[in-house]
């Protein structure tokens, strides 16, 4: 019972916001000037680069402060709650070309803002929620009627490849009279085609397909033309005008419902798919690379730095080390191809590490300590690599380092959030906010007993 008043009084806090137009934004707060350490400079950093448009560089510092910031729930709260509009944001970009994709985004940004719920309820949170809630209606209702329109093609093409039998079977008859018979039939499932082309573009009209629809009008032409020539006793000329009808709804005679183009998109999905799984293999390669190179060098320094019986045990650790980093990156350079930039530094590092292999057996451990560094080297330039090429499009320019000093912030100036007009707040919505986070009851109690007299006081313009 306890419970339920509680959340009824939130429905009602809710229920206040909707009182202006909603709000979708950023936290834009800086952390207080007379309190600045590392993790503050970080969160004041990541705001400053997401309110510059670089949400790579935002995202790396938020999940810094998010990592670190254990005894500052506040800070940790409002890293979580500008994580969510990044991934937001992002999500609506491409939700009408892309929705399912978008639903994927979506629902990490609400992971971010229920955590961020959790540790310092904030209204401002609940109204990103709740357009987050709005969106993902929105790109399911941009699946079901693609889903829709996508049928209605299919039934467009079946109804005309039905047409188009019929009239090639009265073509063939040589009967008179069966021939009689069997052009009415195809005119009869020609007008049925026609019917079927028109709802398919109507739902596209609806999708805003120009491309869909554009097919569909040109099928209604050729159709019409069809009908015309029936009409007009030109069978022939008739059963090419269904065939154009068929090719012009994305399948033909051989093809009855466009499956060699469906095939063609599914093999570049998988296509698509296999890149990305491949590319995170060879980062994952790239990495173990690193590390045993990084761990080898470790070793073979510590036994250059050691005398007497100790120094014959650590080299023998250094010596079974470099074995495992030369194969380690060995295997990373062998999950290349030759077109790929990162196969020329890794081919060096699998040589040097080879070649520090062979200055352990001469007894040359310094020359192996070199190659190793020279090995280790190479792998990171690849990193590096990978780096500048994503902050490529966003920045032009390396990745910067956090600065030794952030800039001075005048007094009373914020940066502006980032706002997107939306619809109010209905009970519907709220209660669905409710059920993001009241999965863990202790946690939302506690937070309520902490935080609801600041949360709620005199926020309430209008009751439902």
């Amino acid at each position: 019972m306890k419970f339920l008043l509680t959340l009824t009084i939130i429905l009602l806090a809710f229920c206040s916001i909707s009182a202006g137009e909603a709000k979708f934004s950023s936290d834009t707060d800086k952390a207080p000037e007379n309190s600045f350490n590392k993790l503050e400079e970080e969160y004041n950093f990541a705001l400053e680069a997401q309110n510059s448009g670089k949400s790579d560089i935002a995202v790396k510092y938020y999940s810094d402060v998010i990592n670190s910031s254990v005894n500052n729930p506040e800070l940790r709260s409002k890293a979580f709650q500008n994580l969510g509009v990044i991934e937001h944001n992002s999500g609506r970009e491409y939700m009408q070309q892309k929705p399912e994709e978008s639903l994927k985004v979506f629902e990490k940004a609400q992971k971010d803002y229920k955590e961020a719920m959790k540790l310092s309820f904030r209204s401002e949170v609940a109204n990103n929620q709740q357009i987050l809630i709005n969106d993902i209606k929105k790109a399911e209702k941009i699946i079901k009627n693609k889903k829709e329109m996508q049928d209605k093609q299919k039934q467009a093409q079946e109804k005309t490849k039905e047409a188009l039998d019929k009239q090639n079977d009265s073509n063939k008859t040589q009967d008179q009279k069966d021939k009689e018979q069997k052009q009415k039939e195809a005119n009869n499932k020609t007008k049925e085609a026609q019917s079927a082309v028109q709802d398919y573009k109507d739902s596209a009209e609806k999708n805003k397909s120009q491309q869909d629809s554009q097919s569909a009008q040109n099928a209604q032409q050729d159709l019409q033309k069809a009908r015309d020539n029936q009409n007009n006793s030109n069978p022939k000329d008739a059963e090419k005008n269904i065939e154009d009808a068929l090719k012009n709804l994305g399948a033909d005679s051989k093809n009855q419902n466009g499956e060699q183009d469906q095939n063609q998109d599914k093999n570049q999905g998988n296509k698509d798919q296999q890149s990305k799984e491949q590319k995170q293999q060879q980062e994952q390669k790239r990495q173990t690379a690193q590390k045993d190179a990084q761990n080898a060098l470790d070793k073979q320094q510590q036994s250059n730095n050691s005398e007497g019986q100790d120094k014959e045990q650590k080299q023998e650790e250094a010596n079974q080390q470099t074995q495992k980093a030369s194969d380690s990156i060995k295997d990373y350079n062998d999950a290349l191809d030759e077109k790929n930039p990162e196969k020329e530094n890794a081919q060096k590092a699998q040589e040097q590490a080879q070649q520090a292999q062979d200055d352990q057996k001469n007894n040359d451990t310094k020359g192996a300590e070199e190659k190793l560094k020279e090995a280790l080297k190479n792998i990171q330039k690849n990193e590096e690599k990978k780096d500048k090429e994503q902050d490529k499009e966003s920045q032009g320019q390396e990745k910067p380092k956090m600065p030794e000093k952030m800039p001075e912030m005048k007094d009373g100036v914020k940066p502006e959030p980032k706002e997107y007009d939306d619809k109010d707040m209905d009970k519907k919505g709220a209660e669905a906010v409710l059920n993001a986070i009241a999965e863990d009851q202790e946690t939302l109690n506690e937070a309520l007993k902490e935080k609801q007299k600041d949360a709620y006081s005199g926020t309430v313009e209008k009751d439902w």
